[in-house]
């Protein structure tokens, strides 16, 4: 059984500003973040101690790839898809949607590459390239809604979800992340257990 594992480094490179979600408010006992809750250090860190951990050597790698306009005009509208190319052309960049889920300038391609990747992990396992699958993507994409972002969530990744059962099967055994899930939901029982946080 093998299990695939997709992660670019590109994902890292995700601005989601600073922490400016929280301001900070002493007087009620809320201190000051350096970062943005959704900040890419946390899905590079995850990568990096899969790496350390030596799990990388027990994984198939699975190449990521761009959605197509396409793809992504699936699940999203016209006009939230061209506002965001829009904001991700602009020196600060701008905001998802819900005031929420700042993205800096480039974050549309960025975006891209994660959802494309989401489904190239998909079609790995709906193909047999993989049993089973994880794809670290960023940004998040679980949150997003036809006409807006929210949640940090700037485009939704699940666009390729098979039709079939047996398709549909094969797609339950891939998982995408933000970092937030579990390695464990991708790793067959007989590798070996190695903490990775």
């Amino acid at each position: 059984m093998t299990t695939g594992y997709l992660w670019d480094e590109i994902f890292g490179w995700h601005d989601t500003g600073s922490g400016s979600m929280f301001p900070a408010d002493p007087l009620a006992g809320l201190q000051p973040i350096a970062h943005h809750v959704a900040h890419p250090d946390t899905k590079r860190r995850m990568h990096e101690l899969v790496c350390v951990s030596g799990l990388i050597d027990h994984l198939t790698r699975v190449s990521p790839r761009n959605a197509t306009d396409e793809e992504i005009l699936r699940v999203h509208t016209v006009d939230y898809v061209e506002r965001i190319k829009r904001e991700s052309e602009l020196p600060k960049g701008g905001d998802a949607g819900d005031g929420i889920s700042p993205f800096g300038k480039g974050a549309f391609e960025i975006a891209a590459r994660g959802a494309g990747s989401a489904i190239a992990m998909t079609e790995a396992v709906v193909n047999g390239d993989v049993d089973n699958g994880y794809a670290l993507v960023n940004p998040a994409g679980h949150h997003a809604i036809a006409e807006t972002g929210m949640g940090f969530a700037s485009s939704t990744m699940w666009q390729s979800r098979p039709s079939t059962p047996a398709k549909s099967s094969a797609w339950r055994r891939s998982r995408s992340s933000t970092g937030t899930s579990t390695m464990a939901t991708a790793l067959r029982p007989s590798l070996p257990r190695t903490p990775v946080c």
